[in-house]
């Protein structure tokens, strides 16, 4: 630059130099945490918070969950669980599709670990997983594995046995599946009837709506699988989760309108539920598990906002969303309800119940939205004119759904 450019080279040392000499000595000298371990026996009751230090800060790049501190302490029994996991996947297909082959997909290989543990009667907490028995662990990972398959299947399943969950983006908490998994396990291998089976998918959906498995999936898994299991053969008395559905949603102020995000697993559980119904895309009039979706709005932003509705958890509340297909979706862009109801771009055959009631569109809903066109004011919608609570909203539009 001296020789060829010295005008740029004046400029390099008046305007550049400083900063870039200043990045380069922040990267050399830049200083990195670093923890000593004391070295410890395997049998030391030490190595316990060596993997509960392990869990912990690896939290960001390559995370060491469970399941990768477990297949060390396994090796020295001979038990090689990554051969294991291969062989799980080439056997499972659900299992094998769901977490894409890889065991650190949405932890699929600790989740197995969960199932195993519940099926040995033990707590899946990270602790107890951790000091798993090596003795039978391949024929009871291979039980695991096999249960967490059918678990799959149930939960994919769109007849009125299943939960709907076409697609992993639905599901609403992994926590739910070694629990299932471990209970369907034990229904199938001691041939309970039809009574289990309905307390399975009862258990399933209270969670769903009481969002339980949000937090202390451990003890909430060993929990609710050991009182199922003992109100199943001897009778006893009910699991506490049932109660405790009965006063919550059965409550006369219960509500799920404050489900805005698919962080709640009531969001993920009511498109589940759109499934089950049968609910068709719109345009194409096919069902929309076999649809590209788009979570779809059903009084659009731009038109509440115009009728002075902005409040974030109101406009994206459960209650005011859907799904159709992203072509569908595309079409409507920001038209009110009352004119993409009218418009044969998105209902080429008019709308009527068998297209709208599966969506949980009930009359009052549907009378909301043909009022709600471009031009209307907040006094022919009949809508919020100013903001609110979802509850307003709810009752304002009719879009409320009924859990039981």
């Amino acid at each position: 630059m001296r020789e060829k450019a010295p005008e740029l080279h004046k400029t390099f040392r008046e305007e550049w130099r400083d900063g870039w000499t200043k990045g380069v000595n922040d990267f050399q000298n830049f200083e990195f945490p670093l923890v000593e371990l004391p070295r410890v026996s395997d049998e030391d009751t030490e190595a316990l918070g060596l993997c509960a230090v392990f869990e912990k800060l690896n939290s960001t790049g390559v995370e060491l969950s469970v399941y990768d501190l477990l297949t060390a302490r396994l090796y020295r029994s001979g038990i090689k669980l990554h051969d294991l996991w291969d062989e799980t996947c080439k056997t499972h297909t659900l299992l094998n599709k769901w977490s894409r082959g890889k065991a650190e997909t949405a932890k699929f290989g600790v989740l197995t670990l969960r199932t195993l543990a519940l099926l040995r009667d033990l707590d899946p907490k990270p602790r107890f997983l951790i000091n798993l028995d090596p003795t039978n662990f391949e024929n009871d990972w291979r039980r695991a594995a096999a249960a967490m398959e059918r678990a799959l299947e149930l939960i994919t399943n769109v007849g009125e046995d299943g939960f709907a969950v076409f697609s992993p983006k639905w599901l609403p908490g992994y926590g739910l599946v070694p629990v299932i998994a471990a209970l369907r396990s034990e229904i199938e291998q001691r041939k309970l009837g039809e009574g289990p089976r309905s307390d399975l998918r009862r258990w399933y959906w209270c969670n769903v709506f009481l969002e339980r498995y949000s937090s202390a999936v451990g003890s909430k898994s060993r929990k609710d699988y050991s009182e199922l299991l003992a109100h199943w053969p001897a009778g006893q008395q009910e699991p506490a989760l049932f109660a405790e559905a009965r006063v919550r949603i059965g409550a006369e102020g219960f509500t799920i309108s404050d489900s805005a995000s698919q962080a709640s697993t009531v969001y993920s559980g009511v498109f589940c539920l759109l499934a089950l119904r049968g609910a068709r895309d719109w345009r194409r009039v096919e069902s929309i598990q076999l649809q590209d979706l788009e979570d779809h709005p059903i009084f659009l932003r731009d038109y509440l906002r115009s009728h002075g509705v902005e409040k974030r958890a109101i406009v994206n509340s459960i209650v005011n969303r859907t799904l159709i297909s992203d072509e569908t979706n595309g079409k409507i862009k920001n038209k009110a309800p009352a004119d993409y109801l009218a418009s044969k771009e998105i209902f080429p055959s008019g709308y009527d119940d068998r297209l709208l009631a599966p969506h949980f569109f009930s009359i009052d809903a549907i009378g909301a939205m043909q009022q709600a066109k471009s031009n209307t004011t907040d006094t022919d919608v009949g809508i919020l004119s100013r903001e609110g609570t979802a509850h307003r909203l709810r009752d304002k539009t009719g879009l409320w759904y009924r859990t039981d």
